[in-house]
């Protein structure tokens, strides 16, 4: 039985893994069963005893997406980081992620695909409110410990540190990766945190 488990784990794996590969390569309109049917070189119905539908995938895509961000904030809190240096590790770790799997910022920035239906769509939302909420949260305790100055609201100062990554991402990914995405981040990231 737990062979058969581990199995069926790989396998939804897989889709997974080609079906943001598909989203990379030809956006949501191209991620079709078929499509990834063929990727995999299995059946259609096969792709239904892991998923019931496409929403179902684009969903299992969104949790793979997120599961990062529930890493992230665990490292936080259980090494106990500084709030400045977290909201440093915070960006450093995301650029190093979409840096080592591209075909991830995608979803990132990919409009269509979250707006593709009201599920998607809420639990894209949630993700970004969560990240932002960390984000506000750790500048929040740096402003109250003084290791962060409050002559910017933390909500504002959030959003900044969001859009450093986001804007970061978009331009990486629309000049074809051609430069380090993490050297990109750091550098503005530094250069706010410097101007504090």
């Amino acid at each position: 039985m737990k062979t058969i488990y581990k199995e069926y784990l790989k396998r939804k794996e897989k889709l997974i893994i080609s079906a943001i590969d598909i989203l990379e390569e030809g956006g949501i309109q191209a991620l079709t069963t078929k499509e990834l049917a063929k990727r995999e070189g299995i059946t259609e119905p096969a792709i239904y005893k892991q998923f019931d539908s496409k929403r179902d995938i684009m969903m299992a895509i969104l949790e793979r997406f997120a599961i990062f961000d529930e890493q992230i904030e665990s490292t936080i809190k259980e090494q106990k980081i500084e709030s400045k240096k977290a909201v440093i590790y915070f960006a450093e770790t995301y650029a190093c992620y979409y840096q080592s799997y591209p075909q991830l910022a995608t979803v990132l920035i990919s409009y269509d695909f979250f707006k593709y239906e009201k599920t998607t769509c809420e639990k894209m939302q949630n993700i970004m409110k969560r990240r932002y909420e960390l984000i506000k949260r750790l500048i929040d305790q740096g402003q109250e410990k003084g290791e962060i100055p409050n002559d910017i609201a933390s909500e504002d100062l959030s959003e900044i540190i969001l859009g450093i990554i986001w804007s970061a991402v978009f331009k990486w990914k629309m000049e074809d990766y051609s430069f380090s995405l993490k050297e990109a981040v750091m550098k503005r990231l530094e250069w706010v945190l410097h101007k504090l």
